[in-house]
């Protein structure tokens, strides 16, 4: 599902919501409202179902988006909440930021992996990490089922931003 409000033909604000939650949440309803009545914007949000994906292949989804949008849209700004933000800070170090002018990021997720790691623990994950099983977890009322490669990819690609206590971003 995806939403597509049209208010301001020259801004769009790309909402990227949180693991447990889509585009039918009370934040981006509250959003929608917001840049209908107050703030000329347009606003797009999809459900980015993030476990159905590879943090890889959500980039690529995204770099898509953000070409679309930005031919349309002089300038966009990704708002982005918990691992959407995650997602948002992994796109500008490592793609093209085409007309993405700002980043909006509420309670951002720095390193979702080690979270996930902590509350759930290493052994129960064990086969997970190493690629051999998906993960079923409950995440704010929903049952997610993240795919087997998933924990892997963020691995393999160093996607977390803070490791050991230390943030991992370019400094430009």
């Amino acid at each position: 599902m995806y939403i597509y409000d049209r208010n301001e033909p020259s801004r769009v604000w790309l909402h990227l919501h949180g693991l447990g939650t889509d585009v039918q949440g009370r934040k981006v309803e509250f959003l929608r409202e917001f840049f209908k009545k107050s703030v000329p914007y347009s606003f797009f949000g999809m459900d980015m179902e993030y476990e159905k994906h590879t943090t890889s292949l959500t980039l690529d989804l995204l770099e898509v988006l953000l070409a679309g949008l930005s031919r349309k849209h002089e300038s966009v700004t990704i708002g982005a909440s918990s691992h959407g933000a995650y997602v948002a800070l992994n796109y500008v170090k490592r793609k093209p930021l085409y007309n993405l002018k700002r980043l909006v990021l509420l309670a951002p997720s720095y390193n979702t992996l080690t979270l996930m790691i902590q509350t759930f623990g290493k052994e129960r994950l064990k086969h997970w990490l190493e690629g051999k099983a998906s993960l079923t977890i409950r995440e704010e009322d929903r049952e997610l089922t993240f795919r087997k490669d998933w924990a892997v990819d963020v691995i393999r690609n160093d996607y977390e931003i803070i490791k050991d206590g230390r943030v991992d971003f370019p400094k430009n």
